[in-house]
């Protein structure tokens, strides 16, 4: 095999191995994506207003001793008349009357004054009382009308939220369903590439050892720098791998370079170059598959019946696939795995007749 041939083998190898690196990462992705579609929004739901307790009204103390002490008095009152009247009969000339009313009026009259105290208290007493219990009355009557507006306004934060929890379910579940056609459509493609390429590797022009990414790519890079300009031998692209590999001036380990991408640029620019580009398409279709799933959400935005929307998901899901931007690298990748499985019988030294076989104009 030429140098030439041998570097357009190598350069078809990191294209392989760069687009399942990227295939890889966004089947990563993808999952990810459905993982966190399964934790729902949370929606707090308000605390049930109390209902006012009836106010304890306060108590009506009736002044029950005063009918007593008027029918003492009277009765008190009636018997110094009895006593005059008795005292007059033994004596004609009996001028002591005056001094048993003047006796009877001063026990009638403190009891008098407090009859009149008693009416009066009893008067302002009953005042005090119901003037307490309008109070009441009126401040639970408001209490009230504010927990009627509370209810009412609880019920209907638990009626959104419900709905909320509904739609906020609905969504996240066509979201997944999407995700899912785009996980099933990439481990479709991703099986055809990595079967595509052990078929590559399988024309045994590269050592089992070295058929991985940050391997093919350092071989693929000394032979366009012209460090090399085949494969084996004591100046072959191997040994010089194995000897920066001893002296740690490349890095061997593919999730370390990931980590540490910034550090390869000098010494594994082929590398850096690829993982790159790779993690840049992640970018894009990463960025094309959230803006597509997010659109999933303005046809339960238009619409307050979600019965409304079953009827458009199903074509709209089918149409996202179909335009999505992983569907357009799988098309993609289709065409030029087929042109490299073509040239592969090529450039191993199998021309058997067919078009795709024969080396380019």
């Amino acid at each position: 095999m030429s140098t030439e041939e041998l570097k357009e083998y190598l350069g078809i190898a990191v294209d392989m191995e760069e687009s399942i690196f990227l295939q890889e990462n966004l089947m990563t992705n993808i999952k990810a994506q459905i993982e966190k579609l399964k934790t729902s929004q949370k929606f707090t739901d308000p605390i049930a207003p109390a209902e006012p307790q009836y106010p304890t009204l306060p108590t009506h103390k009736k002044r029950h001793g005063v009918l007593g002490i008027i029918a003492g008095s009277i009765g008190l009152f009636c018997l110094g008349c009895v006593v005059g009247n008795l005292l007059g009969f033994g004596a004609d000339d009996f001028d002591g009357l005056p001094l048993i009313l003047a006796i009877i009026a001063l026990l009638v009259a403190p009891v008098f004054c407090w009859i009149v105290y008693c009416v009066e208290d009893n008067k302002k007493h009953n005042t005090m009382y119901w003037n307490e219990r309008n109070r009441l009355e009126t401040a639970y009557q408001t209490s009230m009308q504010n927990y009627r507006i509370q209810v009412m306004t609880y019920q209907d934060t638990l009626i959104k939220n419900q709905w909320k929890r509904q739609q906020d379910e609905a969504k996240r579940n066509t979201k997944t369903i999407f995700l899912q056609g785009q996980q099933e459509e990439l481990e479709k493609s991703l099986s055809e590439s990595r079967s595509c390429l052990q078929k590559i590797y399988e024309k045994n022009i590269i050592f089992p050892k070295y058929r991985n990414l940050v391997m093919v790519c350092s071989l693929y890079e000394y032979i366009c720098a012209g460090r090399c300009t085949e494969l084996e031998g004591h100046e072959g692209a191997y040994n010089i791998l194995e000897t920066e590999i001893r002296l740690d001036r490349i890095i061997s380990q593919l999730n370390l370079v990931v980590s540490n991408l910034e550090q390869i640029k000098r010494n594994q620019f082929m590398l850096y170059s690829a993982v790159q580009e790779s993690n840049q398409r992640l970018s894009q279709i990463t960025g094309a598959i959230g803006d597509m799933s997010a659109s999933l959400d303005d046809i339960y935005n238009s619409t307050s019946q979600l019965s409304e929307n079953a009827a458009q998901l199903s074509t709209h899901i089918i149409e996202l696939q179909k335009n999505s931007a992983l569907t357009a690298y799988h098309t993609e990748r289709a065409q030029k795995e087929l042109a490299y499985m073509n040239r592969m019988d090529y450039l191993a030294g199998r021309n058997d007749d067919v078009f795709w076989n024969h080396p380019p104009v």
